[in-house]
């Protein structure tokens, strides 16, 4: 028993019959894990060729393969079996109260009456026929189940064929719908034109029946004027002959009157001109001295005031009869616009236009704006000083329009007319200086240059200064108040006083604030501007 103990180490090899029975359970096991099925391929032809089917050869195979039996057997019984749910879920539109019920029975939820529908279902559509019905299916044969679905595909299509229906009525109104609104947006259109073409027509015909009448009308009036017009002629002549024969020697009487009283008037108004220049010659000395004596000194100041003094005094003549000159001419400008404004026996009208073309020019504009509540004229009637009125004039004016007590802003005013007048084109401007390119004229041009410098710095500190002397007069309790201000306008003066020597000759005999060089547009607006609208008093 010890020789049948194997004690060696080494493995023995398995024996076939091992080895067939260990492959044999892992077969099984295999086996258990799956379902296995098996087919069975039916050859069309012994060749296996395409395209070649061999009837009695497949029927053969089919009939040792024991399918024809199968086949026998199961159209014997009952080979087709639905559910109760699903053969009523199907079949219930054969029936469509049954259909309706089964729908109701489904939103409850309730699936007790389903093999009461199905047997319905049944009776209407198999009536007659051999099925059975179980406790859970329906047991049904091949024909049965052909009649069910051909019932089921009938349903469906009259279903189809009532909705299609209904689908072609409703795109049909709607087509109709808009071929209607169509029609009628067409008659209303074609009506619309109709009527307006009509109305144009109509409207042109009674245009050219009042052009007809109006010319026809204007025609006759025309005529009556050319008819009467001779014999008012006529008549009006023999009124001025035998008027102008009464009162001719009236005339001439008249006339010397008015020419003695021009003459009186001419050397009184001479006298009062040459008073008021006196007294602004005298104005203009003071103030020179004043402003010259911290420089020069008290002699020298007076010695230059007095020199400018005597410089305007020869030209006193000359002024005398510029300004007679320009009283005539705004007296004459005064009667003109009176006459064209209320009109004279003999005149034509404010517009030119003469008896009953004037009256058909007012009665052809009703619609004229009245503004004689806010006229200007108004304004120039109650304000305008000296005879000066609110008509055109192209005169150079030698006193300001409106009552200004600063000497400074009388000046400032007629500078800033003059300045107007050059930039409307009223008054003939400055020719522009040619280039200086001489060696010569270097000299010229520094001084020329500091004019220009000077100019627009002194001019408001002199303004200034009078201004405050003015406020000062209006208010005594300003003076206080202004004091640092003068001292300011002062100690600005005195900063220029080394190159006012030339000022001084270029200012004599001369307003400070007329500019007689060349200026442009740009600056003459804004010479306007300093000079109209940034003072206080003539704003």
């Amino acid at each position: 028993p010890l020789e049948a103990l194997n004690l060696d180490d080494k493995k023995r090899k398995p024996s076939l019959a091992a080895q067939f029975r260990k492959s044999l359970e892992v077969l099984l096991t295999a086996l258990r894990q799956c379902e296995p099925f098996f087919i069975r391929c039916i050859k069309p032809n012994e060749f296996k060729a395409t395209h070649n089917f061999d009837r009695e050869r497949v029927v053969q195979q089919l009939r040792y393969s024991g399918m024809m039996e199968t086949i026998n057997i199961r159209r014997i019984g009952y080979p087709i079996r639905h559910d109760f749910n699903e053969f009523v879920h199907r079949y219930a539109a054969i029936a469509p109260a049954l259909e309706r019920m089964h729908k109701k029975s489904e939103a409850r939820g309730d699936r007790s009456d389903q093999r009461t529908i199905a047997v319905k279902i049944c009776e209407i559509a198999l009536a007659g026929q051999d099925y059975q019905i179980g406790k859970t299916k329906v047991f049904l044969k091949d024909e049965h189940d052909a009649m069910l679905e051909q019932a089921r595909q009938k349903v469906l299509a009259d279903r189809i064929l009532a909705l299609q229906k209904a689908v072609r009525r409703h795109y049909a109104q709607r087509q109709f719908e808009r071929a209607k609104k169509l029609a009628k947006w067409l008659q209303q259109s074609w009506l619309c034109y109709a009527e307006r073409r009509a109305y144009c027509e109509m409207r042109l015909g009674f245009r050219r029946l009042q052009a007809l009448y109006g010319t026809q009308h204007i025609g006759e009036k025309q005529k009556l004027y050319l008819e009467t017009l001779p014999r008012i002629q006529t008549l009006g002549k023999g009124y001025l002959a035998r008027r102008n024969a009464k009162f001719r020697p009236k005339a001439y009487g008249i006339l010397q009157e008015k020419v003695l009283q021009y003459l009186a008037w001419r050397d009184v108004r001479r006298e009062q001109i040459k008073a008021m220049k006196l007294d602004e010659f005298e104005a203009f000395k003071n103030e020179e001295e004043r402003l010259l004596t911290p420089e020069l000194g008290p002699e020298k100041a007076r010695e230059a005031a007095q020199a400018a003094y005597d410089a305007r005094l020869a030209n006193l003549d000359e002024e005398i009869r510029e300004q007679l000159r320009s009283d005539i001419a705004l007296a004459r400008d005064k009667r003109a616009g009176i006459a064209r404004r209320y009109g004279r026996d003999g005149e034509d009208g404010e517009d030119g236009v003469q008896g009953p073309q004037r009256q058909l020019k007012q009665e052809a504009d009703p619609f004229k704006s009245d503004v004689s509540r806010n006229s200007f004229d108004k304004f120039a009637a109650k304000y305008f000083q000296h005879g000066y009125d609110a008509k055109h004039t192209t005169t150079e004016i030698i006193r300001p329009l409106l009552d200004l007590k600063s000497g400074v802003d009388q000046k400032a005013a007629i500078a800033t007319f003059q300045m107007i007048m050059r930039f409307m084109g009223d008054k003939d401007d400055v020719t522009p200086p040619p280039p200086k390119t001489a060696k010569n004229d270097k000299e010229a041009q520094r001084l020329e240059s500091q004019y220009d410098i000077l100019v627009p710095e002194l001019y408001p500190l002199i303004a200034q200064q009078h201004q405050l002397k003015l406020e000062e007069e209006e208010d005594p309790y300003e003076k206080k108040k202004n004091k640092g201000i003068r001292s300011k306008a002062v100690a600005r003066i005195r900063a220029f006083s080394k190159k006012s020597v030339y000022l001084e000759e270029r200012l004599k005999n001369e307003n400070p604030f007329i500019e007689d060089r060349y200026l442009t547009s740009l600056e003459k607006v804004q010479m306007i501007t300093m000079l109209g609208i940034s003072r206080r008093r003539l704003r």
